[in-house]
């Protein structure tokens, strides 16, 4: 950052303020990026409490109709 501030300083403001954009483009993708990483790790350590409220709503249609039935 200090030395984007010194180079606008060197080539005037229009360069800084070009510089700073793609420094702030960079960092946005970035953080994008960081943020679809942690969505997708998140969604496989929710496969296995999801794979077992299944079982226990399978359990709750089935104990009643094999009583039924059975």
């Amino acid at each position: 950052m200090g030395l984007l501030l010194l180079g606008g300083v060197r080539k005037g403001t229009d360069e800084a303020v070009r510089l700073l954009a793609m420094s702030e483009a960079e960092a946005f993708e970035e953080r994008r990026k960081a943020a679809r990483v942690l969505g997708e790790e998140a969604e496989t350590k929710m496969i296995f409490p999801m794979l077992l409220l299944m079982g226990v709503v399978f359990a709750l249609l089935l104990v009643p109709a094999v009583g039924v039935f059975g």
